[in-house]
């Protein structure tokens, strides 16, 4: 795992602009093909606070903070939040988010599509779909994984003009297979602010997560004092 500087992030912000500049026409096609290959769909409630909903792929998200992950239902019959479509290979390929709830057909949807290489997922482009203004690009997401293990997870958010406005970009590390750490850094281009810190994981003898450490970093990686260390 490294450390971000700025010349890191701007070498990251010229990729995520680049994929913006890649995809921002395509929601159409996206959509598209998306809705001509689904064949399983999931529903989810209470989980909008994070990033894909149930699935966020952010261990800061779902074990720091005491933020709720939401639920999966049995059907789709009630007023969900998210919904999530899936090829017949069983692999994701598009997330919904529906912000009013999915009765709601006037405020903004959010349309998050996976694009998929040799059988992995590299990057997720997500649109905001408004009424009057159409579907622009919200966010893009880069993913590294090696087997089945996230090894890291990078999300730029765009501003209505299409700049960055926040990237983030977790880092995380395996013991015997399971998480034992991760880096989170962050960069808002607009008050060149950069953040990093680093989380380590400790579990009880059931091998669940109990605790985290937190520290934040200086610009060598090294911390900056002792930490905190909180429940999960």
């Amino acid at each position: 795992m490294i450390v971000y500087n700025k010349y890191l992030f701007n070498d990251r912000s010229d990729s995520f602009i680049q994929l913006r500049e890649n995809y921002k026409d395509s929601f159409d096609l996206l959509y598209n093909n998306a809705l001509n290959s689904v064949c399983k769909k999931e529903y989810a409630k209470g989980c909008f606070a994070l990033h894909l909903g149930y699935y966020s792929p952010s261990y800061e998200e779902l074990y720091v903070g005491g933020v709720k992950r939401g639920r999966l239902l049995k059907s789709g019959n009630t007023n969900y939040d998210y919904e999530y479509w899936y090829d017949k290979y069983g692999k994701m390929i598009c997330s919904i988010f529906h912000t009013g709830g999915a009765k709601d057909q006037w405020l903004d949807k959010y349309y998050e599509f996976f694009i998929y290489e040799n059988g992995k997922c590299d990057v997720s482009v997500e649109y905001n779909k408004n009424v009057i203004l159409g579907a622009y690009i919200f966010s893009i997401s880069e993913y590294k994984i090696d087997g089945t293990k996230l090894t890291e997870y990078g999300r730029a958010v765009f501003t209505i003009d299409q700049k960055p406005n926040e990237i983030k970009i977790e880092q995380s590390e395996f013991e015997s297979e399971l998480l034992s750490a991760a880096i989170i850094s962050e960069y808002i281009p607009a008050v060149n602010i950069i953040k990093n810190r680093k989380l380590t994981f400790y579990r009880s003898n059931d091998g669940m997560i109990a605790k985290y450490l937190i520290q934040e970093l200086d610009t060598n990686g090294d911390p900056v004092n002792d930490g905190y260390v909180y429940d999960v």
